[in-house]
């Protein structure tokens, strides 16, 4: 829900989307074509935890949205190994309880 906002309102050069699900898949890249932003966008389908398409994100990102939820915190090993050498910034989502909010 992010690559869309992020190539029709910033003009970013390239954003690298992982989706594992099929039909989010399908949706995305329509909605890339109907605002005519698809040739910016770099669909990579499958699990962003595995080994082999984390080697073709390796260092491509100045900055990482993680919009899994509850929690985003399987997916920082994979968030942090995509950032460029030089650094960057992760934006890390989670949900929790009201009773918890102090431990976060």
């Amino acid at each position: 829900y992010f690559t869309l906002p992020i190539l029709v309102h910033t003009n970013p050069s390239r954003v690298h989307a992982c989706e594992i699900n099929p039909n989010s898949v399908h949706a995305l890249k329509y909605n890339l074509r109907k605002s005519g932003v698809y040739e910016k966008c770099t669909i990579h389908f499958g699990d962003n935890r595995d080994a082999a398409l984390q080697q073709k994100l390796k260092g491509v990102a100045h900055r990482v949205l993680l919009g899994l939820v509850p929690s985003s915190e399987e997916g920082w090993r994979t968030a942090c190994f995509c950032l460029k050498d030089e650094g960057g910034v992760c934006h890390v989502h989670g949900n929790c309880a009201d009773k918890e909010k102090k431990s976060w």
